[in-house]
């Protein structure tokens, strides 16, 4: 069988002599887009010349496959020149159709890929087609390392250059639902214009080595499934390369909260502040607030402790008294600390020994994996945020996935800045106004206000990767949790910029991680009044320079260090003459809003600026 290729490029070089010989004619089609966004198409049928290469990259694939295999016929498909050098998921959808129902190949060579889709299926559908008749598309990954479309696709070859494939005709398949075939794209020598040779490297050669190998090789594409190809491209491969795969699946919609009908809460600390605080907009009814007879909280209102009204005033219950029958679900916050302070040894696991009997739900923020019998450890029914290195994802050749979906950053200068509160009154005026909200939150509390991703990295912190894993499991989460989001929050711990760096603890990696990770495009900076503007200005300039983010406005935490002694003194509400100071300060400093996080009205004009940042053309 003859193959015949469609080769999706800049064009070709009619006058190159080394084409000339394997090539008597050529056919062709030539797709230009107009100023009126309009596509124009052309074939060789029209106009010869439609298809003639100005840049010479077409003609350097084109030369590839021809060494692979000269008896092979090639379509040319023009579709970028030195004037239109970007292309669209639109204009690539149509020149795939265009070739589905004009064109008689049995291959695609696709030497690009875009990052970004805004209507995955349609891309996908288009695939699909040339799948069901068994012809093959084979598409080059992004050259900068991202994952691309339609390499990645399942219905898709995907094929990336590695630095092991030395000879032309070496390929190597992967194992990996994502990348499909490596092959030479190490610097080598392929055609240029006007009868030259130049140097190049990249996917896009990998891409076209490839489909002269396939073109070469003894299959039959008519009397082959998609499946039956890739399995003699298996046979014929120099090897294959396996990836490690971690022994759990990343799973992004884990959330146990969806079970949970009526819970209480245990301790009153300051993790759980946020949970009687915001009360209306968890998942579940809160129906009790316990602490221990040590505390001196007993019969004590919460809205008299956290001084301000909420939606619902609990008056604290003694733990010794539980009513049982009264909930579904045990919210346990961080209580090693707090039960040796009490002196309460053996606390914790009598606790979790009578939760577990009364067959009650159990969401604790520490893990308590060593108080329960093996036989529960696993049970549906606990369930301990901690992510390990077995719920990374492997990221294969390092290529992740980018976001075409806006995402919001909420860091701080330091801790104890209100920023999951933030995170609240934010992600429920967005709710409000009919939003689609993707979050993650770094509070173990998440999940519980139907928070997408817990990643829990402050206090006690059940996360146990670091680095490029991080990245791959945040990564991971965005791309499948981010499909119908209209906008994603993530938010953060602590500060970015260390304090002083005369201890170790002061060096937040685990922030930077988060910002790395994540990529916010415009970030809410929360603030203290007592901070040093110094570290307000160093802070913004770091975020901004370690990411794409822009600092489009500061939140002002209503509690501040009356004399600026950190160590010493106890926060205190933040007088509106101190406000008003601070509003003017930065407002001069940096020209970018300043809200109050105690105002329901600023929180309001936050978000239309959100609403603006993110509409506003680029």
């Amino acid at each position: 069988m003859k193959h015949r290729i469609a080769v999706i490029d800049t064009g070709i070089d009619l006058s190159n002599m080394q084409i000339k010989k394997s090539m008597q004619s050529v056919q062709g089609v030539r797709f230009r887009r107009m100023k009126d966004s309009s596509l124009d198409i052309t074939t060789t049928t029209e106009d010869q010349n439609c298809i003639i290469d100005d840049i010479g990259h077409g003609t350097a694939i084109c030369g590839i496959i021809l060494g692979h295999n000269p008896e092979v016929e090639l379509y040319t498909v023009k579709m970028f020149d030195k004037d239109n050098l970007f292309s669209d998921e639109n204009m690539l959808t149509t020149v795939l159709e265009y070739i589905y129902y004009n064109v008689d190949c049995d291959i695609v060579n696709l030497s690009l890929g875009l990052c970004l889709l805004d209507d995955y299926n349609k891309l996908y559908t288009i695939c699909e087609r040339f799948t069901r008749d068994n012809r093959i598309i084979i598409s080059a990954f992004d050259n900068n390392g991202s994952i691309s479309y339609p390499a990645e696709f399942d219905n898709v070859i995907g094929v990336t250059s590695e630095e092991i494939c030395y000879r032309n005709d070496e390929y190597y398949c992967v194992d990996s639902s994502v990348v499909d075939i490596c092959a030479k794209g190490r610097i080598q020598r392929v055609l240029g214009l006007d009868n030259n040779y130049t140097l190049g490297s990249g996917n896009s050669f990998a891409c076209a080595h490839f489909t002269g190998i396939l073109a070469s090789q003894d299959i039959i594409f008519s009397h082959l499934t998609r499946n039956e190809i890739i399995e003699r491209i298996r046979i014929y491969s120099t090897g294959n390369i396996t990836l490690p795969v971690p022994t759990k699946q990343v799973k992004c919609l884990n959330n146990p909260v969806s079970m949970y009908k009526r819970a209480v809460i245990f301790p009153f600390n300051k993790e759980m502040h946020s949970i009687v605080r915001f009360s209306d907009m968890l998942a579940f009814e809160l129906v009790d607030v316990y602490e221990t007879k040590y505390s001196g909280l007993i019969s004590a209102h919460t809205d008299t402790l956290l001084k301000e009204k909420c939606s619902k005033n609990f008056a604290i219950r003694n733990i010794n008294d539980i009513d049982w029958n009264s909930f579904d679900t045990f919210i346990l916050g961080h209580i090693d600390e707090y039960t040796s302070v009490l002196g309460q040894t053996g606390f914790k696991e009598e606790l979790v020994k009578e939760i577990i009997q009364q067959e009650k739900y159990l969401y604790t923020f520490d893990d308590v994996s060593d108080c329960c019998p093996l036989s529960v450890v696993d049970s549906k029914r606990i369930y301990h945020p901690a992510i390990n290195i077995d719920d990374v994802p492997i990221a294969p050749f390092g290529k992740l996935y980018r976001h075409n979906k806006p995402v919001l950053g909420v860091f701080g200068t330091s801790s104890q800045l209100g920023k999951f509160t933030l995170q609240l009154r934010i992600r429920a005026e967005f709710l409000r106004r009919g939003y689609k909200i993707m979050q993650i939150g770094t509070e173990p509390s998440a999940l519980l206000f139907d928070m997408d991703v817990v990643f829990p990295v402050g206090y006690n912190s059940s996360v146990s990767i670091h680095g490029y894993d991080t990245i791959s499991y945040l990564n991971a989460k965005m791309h499948v949790l981010s499909e119908n989001a209209d906008l994603i929050i993530v938010g953060s711990q602590s500060g970015v910029i260390p304090p002083d760096d005369g201890n170790l603890m002061n060096y937040n990696f685990v922030q930077l991680e988060l910002l790395y990770a994540t990529q916010p495009d415009a970030i809410v900076l929360c603030i203290n009044a007592s901070d040093d503007l110094l570290m307000v200005k160093k802070s913004k300039q770091f975020i901004e320079s370690a990411s794409n983010a822009k600092v489009i406005a500061l939140c002002l935490f209503p509690l501040y260090y009356p004399n600026s002694e950190k160590g010493f003194m106890h926060l205190s509400p933040a007088p509106i003459v101190v406000y008003n100071a601070i509003y003017e300060l930065y407002m001069n400093e940096f020209n970018i809003p300043t809200y109050h996080l105690g105002n329901p009205l600023h929180i309001e004009q936050l978000c239309n600026d959100i609403v603006y940042t993110f509409s506003e053309p680029e």
